[in-house]
């Protein structure tokens, strides 16, 4: 689903088949609630919560648990008549934002790394606290987070105090580091469900990524504060937007220090970063000086095609009993932080533990570079917000009101919001802002040159992508694919957001994935022997579903306006789009040029 084609107001059809299989999925036991109930989300009063005695979780001032208070626009048709009463509802709000989850039905979670069943629930004085909503509150100095490499000798003392304390504490205590980086599990490798569907809640793959790891790092920078009691404690943000930045920063590979993790790749722990890495390469993909420009061009190509196409950079939009998501889409920001991950994480092949710390979901937070690398990873969308001149990027409620949990700095459960999330300065904290930013400087970095991809530089003939999935696993798969239209004006191009959508995404194994796509143009039915351009890259973390869960597909969105103009193919009927597999195996089940409508 793009957020292009989506409106809180836009009727749905009938006959959909996919709606159909959204209806089935709802919790019988509350059906008949859902029949009798209009409301579409919680009461905008809602403060608080609690436990009654069957273990449901109550809402202040009401009786019915949350699961069966829940509602989204699949109930209001049911409400209103069945499916086949859904002809009238043009107008009206047809959708509702994922809620908390149910603490007291958080379950095993799944990874494909460790061995046995992975218990990451929050322990029993987190089930059972009532929930408060949180609020903004502008007390005590402002946090100013910089670059991991110029904190100074006290700055980098209290930090490693900080962590320390944190790790001494009561392993059952909800502010125990193990505990935190549970907090991240549980969210991310299917423990949670949301509450009134048989759908695991989850914060990848979609637009909720950044905000909810926004706020996870807020919490936690809060609580280790209050444990060396410094309220201007900030974390740092591990720099690699720039070429110094772009090694392990050296406070974080003391093997003596609070902030070191064994689990990293140990070729990785003085090299330069590659954005371009993955498991199945061995060293940089260039020289030092190519692989620092390829960095500042996948920067810079994230922006471009981000900035006037939010779902593009943000994630495709997921509401309540959406699963994360058959033909849905991570942003560029979030794939992109993948590639880090991969890089930090021990390599896919270590024979004794491959994947961890940084290489999987769920145990990614124990490491404390995990903290410094989404430092930066919310920086480059603070960056983004203040480039969009703090436009919103969806002013769908299912974004805006979107709601998750937290155990605060001041021990107390806590319920917040997307959109209170949108402002850092409400949230206590803001940036460093004298940081250079290279990949942002009027001129853009050029892209690197286009290599021969092959030893051989004749032609070779290329066709359609067909109707039947293209599987790719060991050799590049070039196809043709026609744009919708050619020679756009300016005017045209600030409108309409050119976009290549590869569709049906199939992860062949639970390992990780990478796969590159590079554009060109053709000679005829004929492609050259160089694949062309950069376009972006597919990259996926490990992950596992829960047994007998449906395998699910994903969709790649690429921005290929400004790529276009590089490769003056504004005229170009057709292009020449190239897979290059370069970790596991996926099947892809089709391609096209799409125009999205902008928000300029």
């Amino acid at each position: 689903m793009s957020l292009h084609h989506l409106t809180t107001t836009t009727p749905l059809s009938t006959s959909s088949p996919h709606q159909k299989t959204q209806f089935q999925k709802l919790d019988k036991k509350h059906l008949s609630v859902y029949t009798s109930r209009r409301t579409t989300g919680w009461p905008s009063s809602i403060r608080s919560s609690s436990t009654n005695s069957n273990g449901d979780e109550t809402i202040a001032g009401e009786e019915q648990s949350a699961s069966s208070k829940r509602v989204d626009r699949r109930d209001v048709l049911l409400g209103l008549g069945g499916l086949y009463g859904a002809a009238g509802l043009a107008g009206q709000a047809l959708a509702s934002p994922v809620t908390i989850p149910d603490r007291n039905a958080c379950g095993i979670a799944t990874s494909p790394v460790l061995p046995g069943p992975i218990y990451c629930c929050p322990p029993e004085k987190v089930r059972t606290a009532p929930i408060v909503q949180w609020q903004s509150s502008n007390k005590g100095p402002l946090r100013v987070r910089k670059p991991a490499q110029e904190m100074n000798k006290d700055e980098v003392a209290r930090f490693k105090a900080a962590v320390q304390a944190m790790k001494d504490l009561d392993p059952e205590d909800p502010w125990h580091f193990d505990q935190q980086a549970k907090i991240h599990c549980a969210y991310c490798n299917g423990a949670y469900k949301q509450v009134g569907f048989d759908v695991p809640l989850q914060v990848h793959f979609s637009w909720l990524f950044l905000p909810w790891h926004r706020w996870y790092l807020y919490f936690f920078e809060r609580i280790l504060g209050k444990l060396i009691q410094d309220e201007s404690f900030a974390l740092p943000f591990w720099n690699y937007d720039r070429p110094e930045g772009m090694y392990m920063p050296s406070i974080y590979v003391d093997p003596s220090s609070s902030l070191y993790n064994s689990k990293r790749n140990p070729k990785h722990l003085e090299s330069l970063l590659d954005f371009n890495y993955s498991y199945d390469a061995d060293g940089l993909t260039g020289t030092e000086k190519e692989v620092i420009q390829a960095n500042l061009v996948e920067l810079r190509t994230m922006y471009d095609s981000g900035i006037p196409t939010p779902e593009l950079f943000m994630g495709d939009p997921v509401s309540a009993g959406e699963e994360t998501a058959e033909d849905n889409s991570s942003g560029s920001l979030e794939r992109f932080h993948n590639t880090v991950h991969m890089w930090v994480g021990r390599h896919k092949n270590d024979a004794t533990e491959p994947y961890v710390d940084m290489g999987d979901f769920s145990t990614a937070a124990k490491d404390m570079l995990f903290y410094a690398h989404h430092s930066n990873v919310d920086r480059l969308w603070e960056i983004y917000r203040t480039r969009r001149g703090k436009k919103l990027e969806f002013k769908s409620n299912d974004w805006l009101n979107a709601e998750f949990i937290f155990f605060d700095e001041n021990r107390q459960v806590v319920k917040v919001n997307v959109n209170d999330s949108l402002s850092t300065l409400d949230l206590g904290y803001t940036y460093k802002d004298s940081v250079p930013t290279p990949w942002l400087e009027p001129a853009r970095p050029k892209r690197p040159a286009a290599k021969p991809r092959s030893g051989s530089f004749s032609m070779v003939p290329v066709t359609e992508f067909g109707t039947e999935p293209r599987a790719l696993v060991d050799a590049p798969v070039r196809v043709l694919v026609s744009r919708p239209k050619t020679s756009r004006s300016q005017d045209e191009k600030e409108d309409e957001n050119e976009v290549l959508v590869v569709d049906g995404i199939e992860v062949v194994e639970e390992g990780a994935v990478r796969f590159d796509v590079f554009l060109t143009t053709p000679f005829g039915n004929f492609a050259g022997p160089d694949y062309g351009l950069p376009a972006g890259s597919f990259v996926k973390l490990p992950h596992k579903h829960k047994a007998g869960s449906k395998q699910r597909k994903a969709k790649l969105k690429l921005g290929i306006t400004k790529l276009l103009e590089d490769l003056k193919a504004d005229n170009a009927q057709k292009l020449v789009v190239t897979f290059v597999p370069r970790t596991g195996s996926v099947n892809i089940g089709g391609v096209h040029v799409e125009l999205f409508k902008t928000d300029n």
